[in-house]
């Protein structure tokens, strides 16, 4: 079954096999309308650009400890992103500015170390048709092994309490929410898929997660090297 969703997959121009093995697994797929966002990758950032979009926590705790307070932890669990934080969380800000000027319902985004489950084909419009109506946002990957508190037989849609970011991997997103993050995203003080946290909380977006998952993020099963840490 075709997936003629507008596409986005966040890619480092370096690694060559990661957006190989994302072309491969689309064309399989029948993805329809794809492209790689590939700017300001973190070898290519100078100074004044980072402080463009990005505020350390040391520069603003006000804030940090703002955007924290929905996971009731110290402002000292809350680390300094390094620079290929700053080039992700930079891509993901750009992407949703990029999406907000596109006329569609919903979109979908990728980082670029995802393998997509068998059957991703039959499963994503399957598991879209049982979610509530309600939802702003959708994560479906399996990062960190996290997971609803509890699962229900027959299930596959959970609404989630915020901070209700899950690994950011794998999201699907109506279009008023991309809308929404467009408007706020920069400067953030976070990496992406906390900020994501904050940033669902800030415009109290519906927020569901996916179980089973569809997505295995490669870096952390092993496929691939983590460029994070």
């Amino acid at each position: 079954m075709p997936i003629d969703t507008k596409t986005v997959v966040l890619h480092y121009k370096p690694l060559k096999e990661r957006k190989e093995n994302m072309i491969r697994q689309l064309q399989q797929f029948g993805f329809s309308d794809y492209s790689f966002y590939e700017d300001f990758d973190g070898n290519e950032l100078s100074q004044d650009t980072i402080d463009q979009y990005c505020v350390r926590k040391h520069k603003d705790w006000d804030t940090v400890a703002k955007k924290i307070a929905p996971w009731k932890i110290g402002i000292e669990a809350q680390k300094e992103l390094n620079i290929a934080e700053v080039s992700l969380t930079i891509k993901f800000g750009k992407v949703f500015q990029a999406l907000s000027q596109i006329d569609a319902e919903y979109f979908l985004i990728f980082e670029d170390d995802v393998f997509l489950c068998e059957d991703f084909d039959v499963h994503f419009p399957h598991f879209l048709s049982q979610t509530p109506a309600d939802w702003d946002a959708i994560y479906f990957g399996s990062g960190a092994n996290l997971k609803p508190s509890r699962l229900i037989s027959g299930q596959v849609a959970y609404l989630m309490d915020h901070p209700a970011s899950r690994c950011a991997d794998s999201i699907v997103m109506k279009k008023s929410a991309v809308c929404d993050l467009a408007k706020t995203w920069f400067p953030f003080h976070m990496i992406s898929d906390w900020e994501l946290g904050y940033q669902h909380y800030l415009h109290n977006h519906k927020v569901y997660w996916w179980e089973p998952s569809l997505v295995r993020q490669g870096s952390e099963y092993g496929m691939f090297k983590s460029t994070l840490r």
